[in-house]
This record gives structure tokens, C-alpha cells and sequence, in this order.
């Protein structure tokens, strides 16, 4: 199961809001600090992983001495989708969550809007995914290489499994002619 978790701000602060498959969206107001992380961590405790869009602020939250003992599993499965907007559309010049979103005809997910939240993340995670199986064979790979097995397919897809990754990145590469062995040059 993916939960979806975004920080943001609102006018009267800092928000977070978080969804899951067949729940009603956690909402949760981040100046209560400590007491609100551990709340999300508790609702995000069964989620395998937990999509955010540019996840230091989320991460730097979650991780206050005072809540860390809480909240250390659930940074261990956030997963940045702008890094995956990154490998898949590096055509963009500007990667916020609402250009990506305004680039690709979505709405971008808001924490002012908990009601739509949820199928605004779906939306943006299955466009990610559509722009990974775009990627030509080689790129592909090589992107799914660097993402690893952190990021699940969630965002990228399921990697191709025809080949082996070395075939991958060997076709990649450029073609170079082999040289033709000469005697080594000596010197009187």
C-alpha cells in the first residue's frame, strides 16, 4: 500500500496532509510539532512507502529529537517523486510541484485541499510512470539503475526485465572501433 504525505503552508501556517488507499485524508497543523509527527507516523504505520514531492522539509520535520523515535521508520520509506520528475522529464527548466504538474495538464495535490488530495497524488504518480515507460530502452534501465530498489513501482513502473542491466548500459554507451595492437616502442 502507498500513502501519499505532503508539507505545505497555508495562511496560517504550516500544514500536513496525508492519504491513504480507502481512508479519509489525515490532516494535521505542523506548529503542534512533535505531537503531530508521531500522529502521521502512526497513520502512515502500515504504507510501504510514502510518496512526498521535495521531501527535505518533510524530513527535516519528522526527525525532531523529541519525535524521532516515532517517526524513523516512516522516513525510511519516503520517496521523492521530484527526484523521479528529475530522470523523467529533465526537459522541464523549473521542478516545483506545480510546474511539473502545470506541464503536465494535472492539478497539482495542496494541503488546503485535503478532499481532492488523494487523486491529485494518483494522478501525478501515474503520469510519472507513463513518462518512465516513454523512456527509450537504454535510458530506462539506466534510470531505473539509479533509482533502485528504494523507489518501488509506484513511481517508475516496473523496470524491463528483458536484459541484464550491463546489456543495457553497454547499449548505451557510444561505439568506439578497437584499436589495432602495435609493437611497443623502445628507446636506445
Amino acid at each position: 500500500m502507498t500513502g501519499y504525505v505532503q508539507l505545505g503552508r497555508t495562511g496560517a501556517g504550516r500544514r500536513v496532509v496525508a492519504a491513504l488507499p480507502d481512508s479519509p485524508p489525515g490532516v494535521w497543523e505542523a506548529r503542534e510539532g512533535a505531537r503531530a509527527a508521531r500522529e502521521l507516523a502512526s497513520y502512515l504505520a502500515g504504507a510501504e512507502a510514502v510518496v512526498t514531492y521535495a521531501a527535505a522539509d518533510l524530513a527535516d520535520w519528522l526527525s525532531a529529537p523529541s519525535a524521532l523515535r516515532e517517526t524513523r521508520s516512516l522516513l525510511g520509506r519516503l520517496i521523492d517523486a521530484r527526484e523521479a520528475a528529475l530522470l523523467v522529464a529533465p526537459e522541464l527548466a523549473d521542478f516545483s510541484l506545480d510546474s511539473f504538474c502545470r506541464a503536465h495538464s494535472l492539478e497539482a495535490p495542496s494541503v488546503a485541499d485535503e478532499t481532492s488530495f488523494p487523486e491529485r497524488w494518483r494522478a501525478l504518480t501515474a503520469r510519472l510512470r507513463e513518462r518512465a515507460r516513454a523512456l527509450p530502452p537504454q535510458v530506462g534501465g539506466l534510470v531505473a539503475a539509479v533509482a533502485g530498489p528504494a523507489w518501488p513501482d509506484v513511481l517508475l513502473g516496473t523496470p524491463d526485465a528483458g536484459g541484464a542491466l550491463g546489456r543495457m548500459i553497454g547499449a548505451a554507451l557510444p561505439r568506439r572501433p578497437r584499436r589495432a595492437r602495435t609493437a611497443p616502442t623502445t628507446f636506445p
